[in-house]
């Protein structure tokens, strides 16, 4: 009988895991709505990378909750309840996932200091790269991530006009219900 180096194991399954460079790998493109209404939409991908192609395997579209109005039912399942049930249903074969919403929440959001010296005077570096590369304009490390003034003040003037393309604040009035709905369903699509 072979004794087995338990460590060679675990970089053996390791490689298992890792898919060949030219092995077909499965993406899912998800368009998060509110978790309220049936405009959720969850595209599958898979991309061939030996023939250079991409494929569009399936869309699920109207991912929305089951709203029962009898009272045999107590617990209606959720928006987030079908949207993860969708997404399980394709995870074994999934890579990847991308999705229409910030991933990360703004720096004063996650700050853990007990008391605030205010953006003029903070030292989180996030905030300070922030209040060093807003150009003399007014900006909310509260609302806003360093991207998006990087985006906004070092990307877009480079850019044709024709390329130019929105920039929502993480935290803006269109964004904060969806960036908070992704970073609920962050905890339960930590393996993406």
């Amino acid at each position: 009988m072979l004794a087995t180096n338990p460590s060679s194991k675990e970089s053996s399954a390791k490689r298992k895991k890792q898919p060949s460079p030219l092995t077909p790998r499965r993406y899912l493109g998800l368009e998060l709505a509110g978790a309220k209404n049936q405009k959720t939409a969850l595209a599958v991908l898979e991309h061939y990378p030996k023939e250079q192609k991409i494929f569009l395997l399936d869309i699920y579209d109207r991912i929305s909750g089951k709203n029962h109005k009898s009272h045999a039912e107590a617990n209606p399942e959720t928006g987030d309840e079908a949207l993860l049930e969708t997404i399980r249903e394709i995870e074994p074969k999934a890579n990847r996932i991308g999705v229409n919403v910030p991933l990360e929440l703004p720096p004063c959001i996650t700050c853990t200091r007990v008391v605030c010296p205010l953006p003029a005077h903070c030292t989180v570096p996030a905030v300070k790269w922030m209040r060093e590369h807003a150009r003399k304009s007014i900006f909310t490390p509260y609302t806003q991530r360093p991207v998006e003034l990087w985006l906004r003040h070092h990307l877009l003037p480079h850019l044709d006009k024709r390329s130019h393309f929105d920039i929502d604040e993480a935290l803006g009035g269109n964004k904060a219900p969806l960036t908070a709905r992704m970073d609920f369903l962050k905890r339960h699509l930590q393996e993406y």
